[in-house]
C-alpha cells in the first residue's frame, strides 16, 4: 500500500469498510483501519493495481447510494404496511369495533 505521505506498508488487503480499508499490516497482530483520505493505491504482490483513491472514492459513492435506496425502500415498505392495516381495519369496522 501506497499513502499519501509517501510510505510503503506490506501487508494484506481485507476489505473496504466505511471510511477506508481494512489492512493487516505485515507483522502487526490485528487489522488496522487505513482512512481512505491517506491512501494512493494498493497493489499485490505482483505490483497489479487492487485499488486507488479514484477507485476507492467511487466505492464509497455507490455504497452510498445503496444505503439510500436501502433506506427508502424501508420507508416505503413501512408505509405500504400501515395502509393495508389501515384498510383492513376500515373493512373490519374501524380500530375498537371487536
Amino acid at each position: 500500500m501506497s499513502t499519501t505521505d509517501g510510505k510503503e506498508i506490506s501487508g494484506k488487503f481485507i476489505s473496504i469498510v466505511d471510511k477506508g480499508v481494512k489492512f493487516q499490516i505485515k507483522d502487526s497482530p490485528a487489522p488496522s483501519i487505513i482512512p481512505s483520505a491517506s491512501i494512493v493505491e494498493i497493489t499485490d504482490s505482483n505490483g497489479k493495481l487492487i485499488l486507488n483513491s479514484t477507485t476507492l472514492s467511487l466505492k464509497a459513492e455507490e455504497k452510498e447510494k445503496r444505503e439510500k435506496i436501502a433506506n427508502n425502500a424501508c420507508i416505503g415498505v413501512g408505509t405500504a404496511g400501515c395502509i393495508l392495516i389501515l384498510g383492513a381495519l376500515s373493512m373490519l369496522g374501524g380500530p375498537g369495533s371487536f
